[in-house]
């Protein structure tokens, strides 16, 4: 179930493998998955050294114990002890669910009653510890937001995408078109398919006005579209119009 949720399940080194066949008889298997047998109840305190061992491999991110009911119950106290020395992290599984939870809990070791939801977690936990580490953002404490200018309520889309980038948020690239001309000249440079939308600060919602127009195919769509949306915003009463942007899809 772990490999088939994508999770991998290294061999543990021979070194490892020795120290735990010193208290596992020969029976037993030593190179992971861990079989302690049977023989765990006459010798129920080498589960903490076999935890130990078992942790030790930097390739090993969480180790999955398998004590059923009593089993559990009579090696907590090994469980408890390993995970307060270990940094990684610990997962019993106990399928009569007869554990006691709150005390596991507090020692920080995950409990599950069901072997196939701990795997899924297992192999999600591993596929997100396994992700490279994003490098943080670096700090743009130095801008300043803009000043809306007189007379004004809001920002148009270009200004405001321009103060976003200067703090560092991820925007979205497109080109600011005045003519038909230049609408035509940077769909070409961009590519198709395109959209077009009207830049003004006085229109926050440009969908239902028909100021935006998606899946421009060709020179001519956008051409069109253009003249569309420019005709569309000189008709509204006091809308300032900057011009149009146009974006791939």
């Amino acid at each position: 179930m772990l490999t088939l949720n994508g999770a991998t399940i290294p061999t543990l080194p021979e070194d490892v493998q020795a120290a735990l066949r010193a208290g596992i008889p020969d029976f037993g298997m030593v190179t992971n998955p861990i079989d302690l047998t049977g023989n765990l109840v006459n010798a129920n305190d080498f589960i903490f050294e076999a935890i130990r061992l078992a942790l030790r491999p930097d390739d090993i991110d969480v180790l999955m114990v398998y004590l059923p009911g009593n089993f559990l119950a009579q090696a907590i106290d090994q469980l408890e002890r390993a995970a307060a020395e270990a940094s990684k992290a610990i997962i019993a599984i106990d399928t009569f669910a007869l554990a006691d939870r709150e005390r596991l809990r507090k020692a920080g070791i995950a409990l599950f009653t069901d072997f196939d939801q701990a795997a899924r977690a297992v192999a999600t936990y591993g596929n997100w510890k396994s992700r490279a580490p994003v490098a943080p953002r670096q700090s743009h404490t130095t801008s300043v937001w803009p000043s809306l200018p007189a007379g004004r309520l809001a920002l148009s889309e270009t200004e405001a995408k321009d103060a976003l980038a200067r703090f560092g948020v991820p925007v979205v690239t497109d080109t600011l078109v005045r003519t038909s001309a230049e609408a035509r000249a940077a769909a070409d440079r961009i590519g198709y398919p395109l959209v077009l939308k009207l830049v003004s600060p006085d229109v926050a919602h440009k969908t239902e006005h028909g100021l935006i127009r998606l899946g421009l195919a060709d020179a001519d769509a956008v051409e069109g579209a253009f003249e569309a949306v420019m005709a569309k915003a000189r008709s509204m009463t006091g809308v300032r119009v900057e011009g149009v942007t146009s974006s791939p899809c």
